[in-house]
């Protein structure tokens, strides 16, 4: 069974290849073979569904073997012994489930300990608290160039200000205040990093005009030559990102704090070049998953989280049009998905956005043109709880063999994705689908073919 593990975005052969994520007890990234626990998180997820218990106490012990040589996780994929924190945030979820399904491999004292150590690297700024991407931001190692472009919300010179691992954080403090239950002073740390993201958000700018124009331009240029091999070709991309990426491009974001473009195209960072054009899903995804998870852990609303909401679903819309209608990144991410899977983070935030009210004719397009594209990752086939916004063990079994992907709303309504056939269903009346321009209610059995909007008997 041919599956994507999220992570790596590996294709993998399940379970042929799975001791490729594994050596010497401990979890590693396949593309470098350096430690990493992001892989054990989407393995874990498939091996519960599966009822592979052996699998499922394998991921967690190699998380757990990972940490045995310190206090906390180390990976050193810059050579430097430094920590990632995307990796120590799918660690610390993986322990979270394991504790929550008694596997009887973790307890929660210990959980508190690793969560408290994870959320204490972070840079205290004037609107908060901002997470760092890794530990070369902190001050315990001098990696990267300091900043010397404009000031934005008074972060230090080290902070590159990368947005989905802030996003990220936030999604894992959201399952732990779920699970753990917080103290008043991880509650403080949690809307201090949301005053802060709000800060963020409505400090920087949406580009459109002339600037706009010419990145759209030459970013379709290199998204047609990425994933692509020749000598010329490398030779381009090199001359692409010396000249327009890391000079011109870097200038104009040492000038403004850039968001992203009026096309929906979103920036990873504040603070870096920005050609690595897969992050804008990363911040798609990141966004969806954090927007889920406001609701699911049931936190009370103020008016920062409110605002945040309002931004980041027009964020979220116009991120995934971007990719609907750009011929050039949508190409590019099938090219990405055939070996990596990448079309799953898109197709994860498409399954998401539709639970949070986002609901287009065209969303159905792209997630049936995407969902043939590469194998199903966990939370396309409906069995990771951060994504089905569900943190219980309550898994539903894969199905082999089926072109039928189930999305549960709230209200109990099952939308079922044929994306073969590439039509939608669903069997609830409180179900409120805007198609194009016209919009539809949900009777008995309603079967929407989503180009043509015509609903068949």
């Amino acid at each position: 069974m041919k599956l994507t593990i999220l992570g790596s975005c590996n294709v993998i052969n399940w379970p042929e290849q799975l001791n490729l994520y594994f050596k010497d007890g401990k979890a590693i990234d396949l593309r470098n073979g350096t430690l990493m626990e992001m892989d054990a998180l989407s393995i874990y997820h498939i091996a519960k569904a599966l009822e592979q218990d052996s699998i499922a106490q394998q991921a967690v012990k190699s998380v757990l073997a990972n940490l045995e040589e310190c206090s906390f996780w180390k990976h050193g994929v810059w050579g430097k012994d430094e920590i990632h924190f995307r990796f120590t945030s799918s660690a610390i979820r993986l322990l979270l489930l394991s504790h929550q399904n008694n596997d009887g491999l973790i307890t929660k004292s210990k959980l508190q300990e690793l969560l408290a150590i994870h959320a204490s690297y972070h840079e205290k700024l004037p609107s908060g608290v901002w997470f760092y991407h890794d530990s070369l931001e902190s001050d315990d190692i001098e990696y990267y160039p300091k900043w010397n472009g404009v000031s934005f919300l008074e972060a230090s010179n080290k902070n590159k200000l990368i947005i989905n691992t802030q996003l990220d954080t936030l999604v894992t403090l959201l399952m732990a205040r779920k699970q753990l239950g917080f103290s008043e002073e991880q509650d403080q740390l949690n809307q201090q990093a949301i005053e802060t993201l709000l800060a963020y958000r409505q400090g920087s700018v949406t580009l459109n005009g002339v600037v706009a124009w010419l990145d759209e331009t030459v970013r379709a240029i290199y998204l047609m030559l990425l994933q692509r091999d020749s000598n010329l070709i490398a030779y381009s991309m090199r001359l692409i990102k010396k000249f327009y990426f890391k000079r011109f491009r870097f200038r104009i974001k040492k000038k403004f704090n850039l968001w992203g473009f009026k096309s929906g195209y979103i920036e990873r960072d504040i603070r870096l070049p920005g050609d690595s054009p897969e992050y804008h899903v990363v911040n798609i995804w990141d966004m969806c998953k954090y927007l889920l998870w406001l609701k699911v852990s049931e936190i009370k609303e103020n008016s920062s989280i409110s605002q945040l909401e309002n931004y980041f679903l027009k964020d979220i819309e116009l991120g995934l049009r971007y990719i609907a209608k750009s011929y050039f990144y949508k190409n590019y991410i099938k090219r990405l998905s055939k070996s990596t899977g990448h079309s799953n983070e898109i197709l994860e935030s498409i399954a998401i956005a539709l639970k949070l009210g986002i609901r287009h004719a065209w969303l159905i397009d792209l997630y049936c043109e995407l969902r043939k594209v590469a194998p199903p990752s966990a939370g396309v086939l409906g069995v990771d709880p951060i994504i089905s916004g569900s943190n219980t063990n309550d898994f539903s079994f894969i199905k082999e063999n089926t072109s039928k992907d189930t999305i549960k709303f709230y209200d109990g309504t099952e939308l079922i994705i044929n994306f073969s056939h590439q039509t939608v269903s669903h069997d609830k009346k409180s179900l409120f689908l805007s198609w194009s321009s016209s919009p539809i209610k949900g009777g008995e059995i309603l079967e929407v073919k989503a180009r043509s909007a015509i609903i068949l008997s």
